[in-house]
């Protein structure tokens, strides 16, 4: 069971909840996992700024003394990530990364770094705490180029360029150079657009894998122990193919240990194709770890109910999937053992608590049969008709309802 950490979820949440970000709070965060079902923690350290100082990309703590930004005057001291990082690095000396990783060995749990290759989050905002002045100063680089840019991923950088290719491959090699992690996630969901319209490139993007290998390679030399690359990528293998992923050549090429094909954010897709992924991954030993969301629908009320990811997580393990991957289910440091479920981090307003699966007083049951076929197989489950979020430019995300019906029509539907 792999769960993804988002680089701002312990900030946001324990500025929330008023919790003092020391470093046993850092450990705490971790040892909820022990004794789950959890063997593999992914830790996020960047977007397009570092999570950490590094001499590569702006981080955190640079954005907290940055006064000016693409020709404006900034203030970012008041930000909550970046007065974090400036409070943790510079007046605590606490690496949160390097805790979160020794306490994760410690309890039992293979630790991951995670990065983020194309985030584009509040891209059309002229300054923001997410902006490297790298991102201003290079407008070149951007995936759109031949318009002005007016939808939300047309900033996303185009990855058709070396220097884009090179500034991402230097930070994971510095990082590596500096952690001593089990592997590092590629995150190509956060965004999968990285190139031009129509100038998808698989062969660039299997050159950049063959890097990350290399890197990990020379990282598991210097360590004494194997460090495991992971990539996360559309639902659909077609569509994956023709965002430029070929996630199947870079399985033969055993350029990844672990592939996760997944949605992006709308819905946790209960049509992943889960057997076809297995038949293309037969006999490279890769692990097949379908990802899945928080979200049932983006309409509310939204959440993913306890019933219905072991729904998901039914039709996965009967399709032969090798594990599991959880994608913005965090913690929710306002819960106290013995608590009931309660609203806490999770509240929506049109949604009872009891039956939000990412509620951590249910993540604290879940967690613990989730892993096991059985255990899935004999729980109350639901099994949701959804869609697949992300699919090819030229496509359209069809929803299979609402369908008009008429007296001699028959209309049939698909639920895995």
């Amino acid at each position: 069971m792999f769960v993804n950490y988002d680089d701002t979820h312990f900030v946001h949440s324990r500025t929330k909840f008023g919790v003092e970000m020391t470093a046993d709070e850092m450990r705490r965060m971790v040892r909820q996992y022990k004794g789950t079902d959890v063997t593999d923690l992914l830790f996020c350290i960047s977007g397009r700024i570092a999570d950490v100082p590094n001499t590569v990309k702006e981080s955190w703590i640079d954005k907290y003394h940055q006064t000016n930004e693409n020709g404006y005057a900034v203030n970012y001291t008041g930000d909550m990530y970046a007065r974090a990082a400036h409070e943790q690095y510079e007046v605590q000396k606490v690496d949160r990364v390097a805790i979160w990783l020794d306490e994760a060995r410690k309890c039992g749990i293979r630790p991951w770094l995670s990065f983020r290759m194309n985030d584009c989050h509040n891209n059309s905002m002229p300054t923001n705490f997410l902006h490297p002045e790298f991102f201003h100063r290079h407008p070149e680089y951007r995936r759109i180029r031949h318009r002005s840019p007016s939808l939300y991923f047309d900033r996303c950088f185009d990855y058709a360029f070396k220097p884009i290719r090179d500034r991402e491959l230097g930070y994971i090699g510095e990082i590596l150079g500096r952690y001593d992690t089990d592997g590092v996630e590629i995150d190509w969901m956060r965004e999968p657009y990285c190139f031009a319209p129509g100038r998808e490139d698989r062969a660039v993007m299997t050159g950049f894998m063959r890097e990350v290998r290399r890197l990990a390679d020379g990282a598991a030399k210097r360590l004494g122990h194997p460090v495991k690359v992971l990539a996360r990528v559309p639902a659909d293998p077609e569509t994956a193919l023709r965002f430029g992923f070929d996630a199947a050549a870079w399985a033969d090429e055993k350029l990844v240990d672990v592939l996760v094909p997944c949605p992006r954010w709308e819905t946790t897709d209960n049509e992943i194709a889960t057997d076809l992924w297995k038949r293309l991954l037969r006999g490279t030993g890769v692990q097949l770890a379908p990802g899945v969301e928080i979200r049932i629908v983006r309409e509310r009320p939204f959440y993913v109910s306890v019933e219905q990811l072991m729904g998901a997580a039914a039709w996965h393990y009967s399709a032969g999937a090798d594990g599991f991957y959880l994608y913005n289910y965090f913690d929710d440091p306002s819960w106290k053992e013995g608590d009931k479920v309660g609203f806490g981090y999770w509240a929506e307003r049109n949604q009872a608590p009891e039956t939000v699966a990412p509620a951590w007083g249910n993540q604290v049951k879940w967690l613990r049969m989730i892993g096991h076929p059985d255990k899935v197989l004999a729980a109350p489950r639901d099994h949701v008709l959804t869609y697949h979020d992300i699919v090819p430019l030229w496509g359209s995300r069809e929803h299979a309802l609402p369908v008009k019906l008429g007296k001699n029509w028959l209309h049939y539907f698909r639920l895995a």
